[in-house]
């Protein structure tokens, strides 16, 4: 069974794990989402990636205090769910479990 862990994604990890499913540099406007998530991170949003030694980085979640949340909430929680993603790869490759 391959080992899979969740990583706290944070500024000085994000290009490792990427980001939306992206880890491509040279993907037009990447490193200005990258720029936008450090920002985001500033202010309490978290990402939580899982991660596949065998097979890179296989689903992530991101929440944000709702005090910082850029839409309109009002809400008796104290986070809100930005994306919940989990990614296909189709390259015949086993499932990370």
């Amino acid at each position: 069974m391959d080992s899979v862990e969740i990583v706290d994604t944070n500024a000085d990890n994000i290009l490792r794990y990427g980001i939306c499913g992206y880890s491509n540099v040279k993907k037009p406007g990447f490193l200005e989402k990258v720029e936008w998530y450090k920002k985001r991170l500033s202010e309490g949003m978290k990402i939580k990636t899982l991660y596949s030694h065998r097979n890179g980085t296989q689903s992530m979640i991101e929440y944000i205090p709702v005090e910082y949340c850029w839409r309109p909430v009002i809400c008796s929680f104290t986070v809100y769910l930005l994306d919940l993603s989990t990614y296909v790869r189709i390259s015949g490759r086993q499932p990370f479990y």
